[in-house]
Parts: structure tokens; sequence; C-alpha cells
């Protein structure tokens, strides 16, 4: 069993990963016409380079880059448009930054997302594995140019950090071409981040229009059970650990509550979880001449990282992992010597000194139905119950639960 498990973690991610997940959205040709289809939507860290196009649900899968359309979008979700922009090469990252100013850039076609696009101005996002860049657009200009923030060391030989924060400056400029300068907050402007939130509010100002949040929730909680596989083992030099020693086995139900939040709620795919449960185990290990029993209640939490390797709208299939700390109370821990002939008790000995505090890393896979049902297999290797000089007592579990999700995603 544990084995299937394993290999189900390490080989379906191989063909997982090419999955698509295509929306209703449109494209925007080079010459401005609009094809409606589906587009496929992806979870990314980066701006996307090309974007996956079909005219209908069983087209061909056309790919489109920003030399060949003019943009994209997915109804409700993300909006793109092609533009030759500057693109800067200076990192932000104090642990790379440059010694001296770098004004270094390139000029590409990109795709960028359109954040707002308003009566005066647009305003844009663009990110690489260099860092994250906003761009605006006002309304009598052609192309956007970039909102400018540059992080340096000075080469003067104090090794000072320098922010040349360029950006707030050239939004205070927008501002005063629209004749919206009187409805800046100058004070909370000069101290403005660079930052997504925080840019827009300015450039909503200068539009003279709200801001549309999105409806979709980045959270959600669940509550479920199931039953726990116990096995329970000694490994090292100690008289339960040898080759004769019938190891413990348990089975015993448990419950548990969590929170999950995604990385895009808009697509769903990937996902921290935080969960907490509870469950109790009654374990005997003994090899006919020695008898050790202990039963135990553990409080766990164990974050996770989740991965829909399908992420279809009625199925999704997951795998992730985690790591699950548990704090234990012990009892009826005793362990006893018999007789070798009749059998009875000879003498008990004093207990297993239990560690209260343990921990296990955990691997997954489960399945959730209609965003409501999830049906889940867990793995926890080994976690150490005690751990002596000589000799250690293991606790390796396989969960099976149910959970049962409140909003759906």
């Amino acid at each position: 069993m544990f084995r299937s498990f394993l290999c189900f973690i390490i080989f379906f991610p191989v063909y997982a990963l090419s999955q698509s997940n295509f929306k209703k959205g449109y494209l925007l040709t080079s010459a401005k016409d609009t094809i409606k289809g589906f587009v496929d939507f992806q979870e990314h860290k980066k701006s996307p380079s090309a974007v996956n196009f079909k005219r209908s649900t069983d087209g061909t899968v056309e790919i489109f880059n920003p030399t060949n359309c003019s943009g994209y979008g997915i109804d409700g979700f993300e909006y793109y448009e092609s533009h030759l922009v500057k693109v800067s090469l200076s990192a932000v990252d104090i642990n790379k930054v440059s010694n001296g100013l770098d004004s270094s850039s390139v000029q590409i076609p990109v795709f960028l997302e359109v954040i707002q696009k308003g009566k005066n101005l647009t305003l844009y996002a663009y990110t690489d594995v260099i860092k994250t860049r906003f761009y605006l657009l006002a309304s009598n200009d052609k192309q956007p140019y970039e909102l400018m923030r540059q992080v340096y060391m000075d080469h003067e030989g104090a090794k000072n950090l320098i922010r040349l924060n360029t950006y707030r400056g050239q939004l205070n400029t927008a501002a005063g071409l629209f004749d919206v300068k009187n409805k800046i907050d100058e004070k909370k402007l000069k101290n403005l981040r660079y930052g997504k939130r925080e840019i827009l509010e300015v450039v909503s100002i200068i539009n003279e229009q709200k801001i549309v949040r999105s409806q979709l929730k980045s959270t959600r909680f669940f509550a479920g059970t199931g039953m726990i596989a116990t096995y329970t083992r000694y490994s090292g030099a100690y008289f339960l650990a040898g080759e004769n020693a019938t190891n413990g086995k348990s089975f015993s139900p448990f419950v548990s509550l969590g929170l999950d939040i995604f990385a895009n709620p808009a697509v769903g795919k990937s996902l921290f979880r935080l969960e907490a449960g509870v469950n109790s185990s009654k374990n005997h290990i003994y090899n006919g001449l020695w008898d050790h029993k202990f039963d135990y209640f553990t409080v766990t939490l164990a974050p996770q990282f989740i991965y829909n390797f399908y992420n279809a709208e009625a199925l999704k299939i997951y795998a992730g992992g985690g790591v699950s700390v548990g704090y234990a109370k012990y009892t009826n821990n005793e362990v006893r010597r018999y007789y070798t002939i009749d059998k009875e008790l000879y003498e008990v000995r004093d207990a297993i000194d239990f560690t209260p505090v343990n921990w296990s890393v955990i691997t997954k896979i489960g399945v959730v139905f209609d965003k409501k049902f999830e049906l889940s297999a867990g793995y926890f290797p080994g976690a150490p119950l005690a751990t002596y000089s000589g000799f250690k007592v293991k606790a390796t579990k396989l969960s099976f639960g149910v959970n049962y999700l409140f909003g759906g995603h």
C-alpha cells in the first residue's frame, strides 16, 4: 500500500502538469479584431510569454505571443495587452542589488496585465525573474512607461543602501497632467509603497473611479473526520526490537478542522493548508516474553502545500505534503515481563519515557467533488515517540479521511 501511494505521488505529476484549464475569453488580433473563444487559464508567478487559445471547446489549440496578437482576456478574471516597452533590468532584492546605480534596460514586446483601465490612465503590471514592475499609459499616449524604482549600494565607500523611488514623482506628474493634484494626499504619496494595492489607489483617484474588488475569496474553511491506521515499533538494541516482536497495529478515528489559502482563487490550483486534528491510539507490542501496552491522545497542527494536478470544475485531484507537529498525552503505559513456562506475570518495569512533542513529514493525495466534498489519504513515515541512547519507539501512520469544504473554489 505504501509503495503504491509513493508511486502515485512521484509519477502522477508527469501527466498532470500538462493539463489545460480553458475558460471563456477572447483574443485581440494584431489588427485589434476580437475573436471569442477559450483561453488556457493557468497560475503563474511570472507574466505569461505566450497563451494557448481555442476558437471552440473542441477546436485546435493555437499559441499566441506578444508579437502576433494585441492581447487577450479571460472573462471575469484577467486581461492582458501586448506592448513594446522598456523593461528595467536592475534588481531590487537587497541580496542582488548592484554597486552603484544600474540604469540598464531592454525594449521588448511583452504581455502587460491590465490592473485598471480608466478615462485618464491605464495601470499595468509585468513580472519576470528579476522583479515586478508597474506601467502607466496616459489616454493621450501610445506606449506605456515604467514606474521606476531602483535599489543599489552606494559605491562611494559607505556601502549604504540607496532607494530611488522615482515612481512617486511620476504619479504626481500624472495627477497634475489631468488636474487632480488637489485630490492626492501629498504626505501619503511621499511614503507610497511600490505595491499593486497602493499604486492602484492613487491611479483610481486620477481616473476618478472606484476600485473594483475581486468577489472571489482567497480562503475557505473545512471540517473532516476519518480513520488512522497506526503502526508502532521498536528499533535498536532493545528486547522488543527483535524479529520475534509483534509490532503494534491500531485503528482509530480522528477529527480535523482547517483553513485553505489559495495562491490564486480564480484558478484554484495551488493552496496552503493549515490543519488541526485530534486522534487517539491504543498500542500493543509484544514478543511472548515481554509486553508493552500504551495509549495516547494527540493534538496535531499540520501546515501543508497542496497542488491540484487535475483541476476541472466538478473534479479535482491533488497531491501535497508538509509537516505534522503533535502534542501527545500517554496513559496505561506499562512494560511487563512474563514467565516463560506458564506465562504468569513476573515483573512490571518502569514505563517508557515518551516525548510529549513529536513531528513527522506528511505526504497526501486526494480528490475533491463538486467543490464541496474531499476524500484523502495521508502517509506519515515515522514520528519518534521515544528516543533513548540505544533504541527508539516510532509510529508510522496512514490516514483515510473525508472533508466538507465551506465555500466553493
